[in-house]
């Protein structure tokens, strides 16, 4: 997994409009202030997982490429464990998950 920093998406777009993909929540879980969502990418092979806010909000999200959908999610203290229907699993801090 690569740990990417804070990025500006407009940015992003601005230099390449092609690196899209569009997802689907299949699962949500509640979590301390709020939410965690995950699921999978337009592509088979996608998946990820996101810390939403109480109202919803992105406050972060994990997204890869070839990990194919995470659909189970454990939160536990402050740890979120997301697992994927290929077998990844990863477990983060929900306050600073890098």
């Amino acid at each position: 997994m690569h740990v990417v920093e804070t990025l500006d998406l407009a940015e992003v777009l601005a230099e390449d409009t092609e690196q899209l993909t569009s997802i689907d929540i299949t699962r949500e879980i509640p979590a301390p202030t709020g939410f965690i969502c995950a699921g999978e990418g337009s592509h088979g092979s996608e998946g990820f997982f996101a810390r939403l806010d109480e109202h919803r909000r992105l406050v972060w999200v994990c997204y890869l490429s070839e990990s194919n959908p995470f659909d189970r999610l454990a939160v536990a203290d402050n740890a979120l464990t997301a697992s994927s229907t290929s077998g990844v699993v990863i477990t983060v801090n929900l306050d600073e998950p890098v």
